[in-house]
């Protein structure tokens, strides 16, 4: 099996393209903790390159100065990269959220971590490690030998997936930030069907069964998305609603207006916190509880 092609942590989108020029396949991985350092070497040309290289020309040339003109044969990049809400804000031009860059990503947001672990030895035994290790190695080195497209095993699954997109193309998004992304969602989800046809098989075959998963998993990525891009806007509490709501969601009680004054008192004074709460009345998140005894302080807030 042929090693995976990594680009560096930070590079410039030239040496990216002569990066993958010397690979024999055309195939790179990006992984980065921190998308802002790989982004920052030369950001407007980097930007360009990645959008070209997302989709799938059999062949891109660039001219550079040190070498000429640099020829990719079907180029491949594979990128997982982390960053924060605020620096896509700040950062991350509006022509590239609108519907360049951004809408050729899957934006996977969180805020909390999802299950704590400080120590994995006893979860699984080396054993097993050695086996799953053993059984991933057998399927990368099985992948790596597929070539050719990939195919309906039906023209009933074609027909059905050409349903589900006239049916849903013109839909609204839940953010007019994501409108691009959801014009682009039909490639993401082939993609993502195709993956999951790699991982059982090997025939290049995609049936409904990929394309149902590809799209339950995208629907449940997309339910956080709109977050990415809470910082970016005129609303100078847009990112505030939305840890106001987290935080009243996760108490799975009525919370007191003390209460959330005392957590948010570094970045919402009183006033700031009223037009939180009542955006968010207006909105149907939450509703108010007034308390049995009718005094204004024992107002709270609860999902609604």
């Amino acid at each position: 099996m042929d090693e995976i092609n990594l680009a560096a942590s930070a590079v410039s989108a030239s040496k990216l393209i002569e990066m993958l020029s010397e690979t024999p396949d055309g195939a790179m991985s990006i992984i980065s903790g921190e998308f802002a350092q790989f982004i920052n070497v030369t950001p407007d040309e980097m930007y360009d390159t990645l959008m070209n290289l997302y989709d799938g020309k059999i062949k891109i040339d660039y001219a550079t100065r040190q070498h000429g003109i640099e020829v990719v044969e079907n180029p491949c990049i594979n990128m997982i990269a982390a960053t924060t809400p605020e620096w896509i804000a700040n950062y991350m031009p509006p022509s590239v959220i609108g519907g360049g860059f951004a809408s050729r990503v899957v934006f996977v947001f969180e805020s909390k971590v999802r299950h704590r672990q400080l120590y994995y030895d006893k979860l699984v035994n080396q054993q097993q490690i050695n086996d799953l290790e053993q059984s991933l190695l057998h399927d990368l080195v099985e992948i790596a030998g597929i070539e050719g497209e990939f195919r309906h095993d039906s023209e009933e699954t074609k027909d059905s997936i050409e349903t589900w997109y006239k049916d849903t193309a013109d839909l609204p998004s839940a953010s007019e930030k994501l409108d691009a992304y959801y014009n682009r969602k039909p490639a993401h989800l082939h993609k993502v069907a195709g993956l999951l046809s790699l991982a059982e098989r090997s025939d290049l075959v995609v049936t409904m069964s990929h394309f149902e998963k590809a799209k339950e998993i995208l629907e449940v990525t997309e339910k956080k998305m709109a977050r990415v891009f809470t910082a970016v806007g005129k609303n100078p509490y847009s990112s505030h609603i939305e840890r106001v709501l987290d935080f009243i969601e996760a108490e799975s009680r009525p919370v007191f207006k003390h209460e959330l004054l005392k957590k948010f008192y570094y970045d919402l004074v009183p006033e700031a916190l009223a037009s939180v709460l009542e955006s968010l009345i207006i909105m149907g998140e939450i509703v108010k509880v007034q308390s049995p005894d009718g005094k204004m302080g024992n107002v709270s807030y609860r999902i609604s």
